[in-house]
């Protein structure tokens, strides 16, 4: 079988046998790209995308037992919880490093973030929207590094009713 495919390859113009020895290896290297490479790539690509949904799953449990150990506190009479508290944790739990943490009151706390990534901070907001405090005012600017800005939110500690 090699005898008559080499026999083939000799009967062929200089120009063809050019051709066939260029295009053989690019042909053989997408095949192998398209089998093998291309699986393992999406394959990657979709167990990133489950981890990160993990991750921020977990955030959100992380941060809703401190609620739940606030809300039993407020409810029992008992410590009285730093408002933004449960917040704070979050921001941490997200990977977003907090800036300054400032009380306005004894129900409003004023959170500065000087420098985190674009995503993570539509992150942090969506999650804040899913929780009980109440998000008074968010001041998004963005920083000179592409993809990156500053945050400041104002929450205020909703009452039980």
């Amino acid at each position: 079988m090699i005898k008559q495919l080499q026999t083939q390859f000799y009967n062929l113009t200089r120009r063809e046998q050019r051709l066939l020895a260029t295009a053989t290896p690019l042909v053989l290297g997408f095949a192998l790209w398209l089998l093998l490479l291309k699986p393992l790539q999406t394959e990657q690509i979709k167990r990133q995308a489950e981890l990160e949904n993990k991750q921020l799953e977990l955030a959100w449990m992380q941060a809703a037992t401190y609620q739940l150990r606030e809300l039993r506190e407020l409810q029992t009479g008992t410590e009285q919880p730093e408002p933004g508290a449960s917040t704070v944790l979050l921001i941490q739990q997200l990977g977003i490093k907090t800036g300054q943490v400032k009380k306005i009151d004894s129900n409003r706390v004023s959170i500065n973030i000087t420098d985190t990534p674009y995503k993570k901070a539509l992150r942090l907001i969506e999650q804040l929207e899913q929780q009980y405090s109440r998000l008074d005012n968010v001041d998004i600017t963005a920083n000179r590094q592409s993809g990156r800005v500053a945050i400041r939110l104002t929450i205020s500690r909703q009452e039980l009713e």
